[in-house]
């Protein structure tokens, strides 16, 4: 550690075993019996007089009881590891640079721990850590792994306006408030078997890799507001157990939430999906349908049906390309003409229209194929109505005289049949979509 001026760098580098003989030295705070520490603790006895005495000629104090007020480490450092510490006053860094590694492993913090402004040239690592006040992270510059290990952090954590490259949060408790804001994740993130057990906040974040939640339980609200998915993102096997919100958010491929327990209040307000069918190693076509189907049937089980049908159609895309690259082209043929006649069931304009346009479509072949020049347009207009309401019997009436009165013969017969099957088919579709329109959003 290069910053000789500070005390608190100077008693760091006496090690752990004087650094908490000097804290159980200070007579304000039982800080063993505060923190519950572990029984190794208990054994450790202050400085003596004469040893307090060489440490305070060490750290160029009067006495080392004056040390007590927050501690603040501020410059240039080699490096920072530091393992089984007792902190009684918050720990701050702030407008640091540690050129090599950092760590605090099984260390205990009664108020507090907090990085503001930090270039990290080497490996961040906090592990097996007891925080019982604020901790925070801002304005830093994350090295190339970071890591926060079997943390419980009692009250307030925020972690905001960092640029991380690789980063692990794995086996934490977050008992308050945890907050993720405006952060850029340059590459993987993962978030694992950590347990949120008041509001988690993820907003306004930028993953540019893959991003991975799995197996976490949010016991309260969550929100992923505004953030920006390049990368995959995965919920698997998580318990949202309070409203989640994703609302303007983008993804670039399918957000997947395999075997997640998703609130019924979840919101994708405004959100934009860019993946319907995108090609890419990260995400193979039939994983992207698998994908969409999960989130599809979490919506229909949370009576969400706008929802579900908008991930139905994303599914569909990729079950499309999916269909394409097996050589299928008679299914895909048929999902790709039920995409654009009705949107997958989502529209109900485009049947409507295509219904209306068959008529004099159908009205002028009948009258091309009459054999009797006597037979006006609007004869044929109204047997194209006639025919495309085939449940009707007075169409029916109408279509025998219109037979006998212009001499038609097979050619008639068939092109009248294809206009039933056609208009049953299209007639099908709106009922649903006016189904699917009105169901419970």
């Amino acid at each position: 550690m290069s910053n000789k001026k500070s005390p608190y760098l100077i008693l760091l580098e006496q090690g752990s075993h004087t650094w908490n003989r000097w804290v159980q030295t200070l007579q304000s705070k039982n800080i063993i019996d505060v923190l519950d520490l572990p029984d190794r603790f208990s054994k450790l006895s202050p400085l003596s007089p004469i040893e307090q005495n060489q440490l305070a000629e060490l750290l160029s104090v009067n006495t080392v009881c004056e040390l007590d007020k927050e501690i603040i480490i501020e410059g240039e450092l080699d490096e920072m590891c530091l393992e089984g510490y007792i902190f009684p006053y918050k720990l701050h860094f702030k407008n640091c640079a540690l050129k090599n590694s950092f760590y605090i492993h099984n260390s205990f913090f009664l108020e507090g721990l907090s990085f503001i402004d930090i270039e990290f040239k080497k490996t961040f690592s906090l592990r097996g850590l007891s925080i019982s006040k604020e901790f925070e992270i801002k304005s830093s510059i994350m090295p190339d792994q970071s890591a926060i290990l079997d943390c419980t952090i009692k009250s307030i954590a925020s972690i905001t306006e960092n640029d991380f490259n690789e980063a692990i949060i794995y086996g934490c408790d977050f008992e308050e408030t945890f907050s993720s804001e405006k952060n850029v994740f340059s590459s993987y993130l993962l978030i694992k078997e950590c347990s949120f057990n008041a509001d988690a906040v993820f907003n306004k974040c930028e993953y540019n890799e893959n991003s991975e939640f799995h197996n976490c339980v949010f016991n309260d609200d969550l929100n992923f507001l505004e953030n920006t998915f390049i990368g995959n993102s995965s919920f698997i096997n998580s318990k949202m157990l309070g409203s989640t919100r994703f609302d303007g958010s983008s993804f670039v491929y399918p957000p997947r939430f395999h075997n997640a327990e998703i609130h019924q209040d979840t919101s994708f307000l405004n959100s934009i999906f860019y993946s319907q069918g995108m090609k890419s190693e990260l995400m193979p076509y039939f994983d992207q349908v698998r994908a969409w189907c999960t989130l599809k049937t979490s919506m229909n089980k949370m009576q969400n049906h706008s929802k579900e049908l908008m991930f139905f159609s994303f599914e569909k895309d990729c079950v499309r390309k999916v269909l394409w690259m097996d050589r299928n082209y008679i299914k895909w043929f048929f999902l790709l003409l039920y995409k654009i006649t009705t949107d997958y069931g989502r529209s109900v304009g485009r049947p409507i229209i295509f219904f209306l346009l068959l008529i004099p479509l159908f009205a002028f072949v009948y009258k091309k194929i009459t054999c009797n020049r006597q037979v006006e347009f609007i004869d044929s207009l109204q047997l194209s109505i006639s025919n495309s309401f085939p449940f009707i019997p007075s169409g029916k009436i109408y279509i025998s005289q219109y037979i006998k009165m212009t001499d038609t013969g097979l050619a008639f017969q068939i092109i009248s049949g294809f206009q039933n099957i056609l208009s049953i088919v299209l007639l099908f579709v709106i009922a649903l979509a006016v189904k699917n329109f009105f169901s419970i959003k």
